[in-house]
C-alpha cells in the first residue's frame, strides 16, 4: 500500500490493537523492492509510476531463482530424450488420444 491511511479511517476489529495508527506510514519504492527481494544494488530505470508497478508486478526474485533450481534439478534428474513437441497429458502423448497441441 502506498497511500496513507484515511484520517477518518474507524478501526476494525481484525486491525491490530495497540498500535498508533497516526505512527504509520506507507512504504517507501525502496522498501516495496525490498520486500520484493530484489537486490540492494539492482537499478531501476523510469518514471515513478513505471517503477511501482514494476515492482508490485514482480515475481520476487528469490522466488524465481527457487523455481528456476527446482526445474533445473528436475530436468538433470530426467535425462531421458524426448521430443519438445510431443505434449504429455496423462501418460500418453496427446496425439495418442486424438488431441492436437500448438505451441502458438
Amino acid at each position: 500500500m502506498n497511500r496513507p491511511i484515511p484520517k477518518d479511517y474507524q478501526l476494525k476489529a481484525c486491525d491490530p490493537s495497540g498500535v498508533d495508527l497516526h505512527a504509520l506510514r506507507p512504504l517507501s519504492t525502496l522498501e516495496r523492492s525490498y520486500l520484493q527481494t530484489f537486490p540492494k544494488n539492482f537499478i531501476f530505470k523510469g518514471t515513478k509510476t513505471d517503477l511501482e508497478q514494476m515492482i508490485g508486478n514482480a515475481v520476487p526474485v528469490n522466488l524465481a531463482k527457487y523455481i528456476a533450481q527446482a526445474i533445473k534439478e528436475h530436468t538433470k534428474a530426467n535425462t531421458k530424450p524426448h521430443n519438445p513437441q510431443t505434449f504429455m497429458l496423462a501418460d500418453k502423448p496427446l496425439h495418442q488420444q486424438g488431441m492436437q497441441a500448438s505451441l502458438f
